[in-house]
């Protein structure tokens, strides 16, 4: 049996690393990364082990070294980032398993580790903007974020600009409060 070391997650909060957990064969749909840079979330320190199984970390970025017969839009060899299969494997491990449709090639010009802390700051930015939208919003309505220079608060501002909206910003001591007017177009 083959073995590799990972980040084993006992409950909320305590976390130890093993080096003998078996690694990990592609199911159907999914591929196994040789990890290259991972990133560790508040989800995967403040989780219960019950919420995102035994193994730690989200965001990922590697090397495809394992292919299931049913993925076609990857082969070994690839350089991907995303995010890992939840409760059958973790990022911060040798290996790991994703699912071929939560994986992206990585561009050649983004490094490993820029490539693996990008994933979960940018769908929680997106998804809390496009939620809001949902909620209520409307062209023209105004969108007060207030961050601390952390990874979320200043992608939600890149995402802001990518949407072209209109953004003015005023930093305050160590804060930045961002405010976002929805475009008319």
């Amino acid at each position: 049996m083959a073995t590799m070391k990972c980040a084993v997650r006992l409950s909320a909060g305590v976390i130890e690393f093993a080096d003998a957990e078996r690694i990990p064969v592609p199911t159907p749909g999914t591929v196994r990364l040789r990890v290259k840079a991972a990133s560790l979330n508040p989800i995967d320190y403040k989780m219960p082990k019950m919420s995102l199984g035994k193994f730690v970390g989200c965001d990922v970025a590697g090397v495809i070294n394992a292919v299931h017969q049913s993925v076609t839009e990857f082969a070994v060899g690839d350089e991907v980032y995303g995010v890992v299969q939840f409760g059958k494997s973790g990022g911060i491990a040798d290996f790991c398993l994703c699912e071929a449709k939560m994986i992206a090639k990585k561009p050649s010009d983004l490094p490993f580790t820029k490539a693996a802390a990008a994933v979960v700051s940018y769908i929680t930015s997106y998804g809390a903007l496009v939620d809001k939208a949902k909620g209520g919003m409307k062209a023209g309505d105004t969108v007060l974020i207030i961050g601390d220079y952390m990874q979320c608060d200043s992608v939600c501002m890149f995402v802001c600009l990518y949407a072209c909206m209109y953004i003015c910003m005023l930093h305050v001591h160590m804060y930045i409060c961002v405010y976002v007017r929805i475009n008319e177009s």
